[in-house]
């Protein structure tokens, strides 16, 4: 009866023999597969503030973006605005010549008032035909026999346009007037 007793003995020093062989490598095993557990924690975390940093970048970006599209934006309106102006200056300056034009027709049509008025429209409305406009404006007014009207006009000219081409002619329209209105003109006139 022994035997079975030294075998169940034998069994079980056996048995003792190999767990303490193996349960180091289980105890290992067991401490890997829990220590990625902690380690993807980590990494979870890790990947967590990436995430979180890639988000940011990303609302960044999208902030950035979204300013460049307005500053975009508000050029074009810009842009629009400025071509606006300009098509309106445009306009503008030919109506001033079609005004022009017109008065220097009516000028040859001897028709003074008409001319008055249409030289008086084209030195508000500006452009380039504004100190020929006052030249005309006042040869027109000197035919209708506005005479002080006619000199106040060319006072006018000379005084918005000091280096204008069309003074010498003013001036010569000057005495014309004053020695039609009886006035005595000197050597410098």
């Amino acid at each position: 009866m022994k035997i079975p007793t030294i075998n169940k003995l034998t069994k079980t020093i056996l048995l003792v023999t190999a767990m303490a062989f193996v349960a180091p490598p289980v105890r290992a095993a067991r401490r890997a597969v829990e220590a990625p557990g902690e380690n993807s924690t980590q990494s979870a975390q890790a990947s967590d503030k990436d995430s979180e940093e890639n988000d940011q970048n990303q609302r960044e970006d999208e902030a950035k973006e979204r300013d460049r599209e307005r500053r975009e934006q508000e050029q074009e309106k810009i842009q629009e605005k400025l071509d606006r102006d300009k098509e309106r200056q445009e306009q503008e300056r030919e109506r001033a010549d079609r005004l022009y034009e017109k008065g220097t027709k009516a000028l040859d049509k001897r028709q003074w008032e008409d001319a008055t008025k249409l030289f008086d429209e084209t030195v508000k409305k500006g452009g380039d035909h504004v100190e020929g406009a006052y030249y005309w404006k006042a040869y027109a007014q000197h035919k209708n026999g506005r005479r002080e009207q006619a000199l106040a006009t060319l006072a006018e000219l000379s005084k918005g346009f000091p280096q204008s081409r069309w003074l010498n002619d003013a001036k010569q329209l000057e005495v014309e007037i004053r020695q039609a209105s009886g006035h005595a003109v000197g050597p410098e006139g």
